[in-house]
């Protein structure tokens, strides 16, 4: 579910968006209760910064673009993604990722804050990487300064995450999923954001009826009861997305690129 760089002509939103889609916000990306998150209509237009476009480049040339989001790191530089927006085939990749940056709060085609460019090694979920699994597919980037300034202390903090010592509940969650579909309806230009309750996906991931559409590939998953971060977008099933959800061996992947140290 990516889509490709060149997808970055100016434009809003398309209108007559699907039911149950709108653009998110600082209300909804911020950490709500079930009690008080912001149906779609009630959703305003303006995009939380910790949320943005990921851009890839490839050493045949090709590029990509995904979504992601700032996370609670100890380098405040780290960003969660989908492992296959760097490795669409695992180690077994045909085309390495040569540079990457991420555009916070990207809206309207632009990048408001500029672009943080990608430093050190990804920290991919050996699952992805090894056996392309789509419970497995996570990826976290550490960030390079920017005007000497880190894309957390930019963004105004990260999205908590949540690391479960056991196995997640993927079953009756309320979630918010945020990304940067590019197909129509959508053109991959702003952050959409869809509400809905989780399904179990072959037992091992996320599952919300959805009509989003490639793009959104690495976006985050937030439980709407809390607000943390339990996940990112993987792929499609027919008409639903799949969530590759956070497990303690996640937070240990996301410690190691929090300890990377950047200038």
């Amino acid at each position: 579910m990516s889509t490709s760089k060149s997808g970055r002509a100016t434009g809003g939103l398309p209108h007559g968006k699907p039911t149950g889609y709108a653009p998110a916000c600082a209300a909804l990306v911020c950490g709500v209760t079930a009690a008080s998150a912001p149906t779609a209509a009630a959703v305003g237009e303006m995009p939380d910064s910790r949320v943005g476009r990921l851009f890839v480049d490839f050493e045949d040339g090709g590029h990509r673009a995904c979504s992601a989001a700032v996370v609670e790191s100890a380098n405040h530089s780290v960003v969660a993604t989908a492992g296959h927006c760097l490795f669409p085939e695992g180690l077994d990749s045909v085309k390495q990722p040569t540079r990457w940056s991420f555009a916070p709060g990207y809206a309207g085609g632009k990048a408001p804050q500029g672009e943080w460019r990608g430093v050190s090694v990804p920290r991919v979920d050996p699952g992805w990487l090894r056996r392309q699994e789509t419970a497995h597919d996570i990826a976290f980037l550490t960030l390079g300064l920017k005007d000497g300034k880190a894309v957390q202390d930019a963004t105004g903090g990260g999205l908590d995450p949540s690391f479960p010592a056991g196995p997640p509940r993927l079953d009756g969650r309320g979630v918010a999923v945020h990304g940067y579909p590019g197909l129509p309806p959508y053109d991959g230009n702003d952050v959409v954001t869809a509400l809905g309750t989780t399904s179990a996906f072959e037992d091992s991931a996320y599952r919300i009826a959805t009509g989003i559409t490639k793009g959104a590939s690495g976006g985050p998953w937030q439980d709407t009861a809390d607000g943390a971060l339990i996940g990112v977008t993987s792929r499609a099933a027919g008409p639903d997305v799949v969530g590759a959800p956070f497990t303690e061996a996640t937070g240990a992947l996301l410690e190691k690129a929090g300890r990377v140290e950047v200038r």
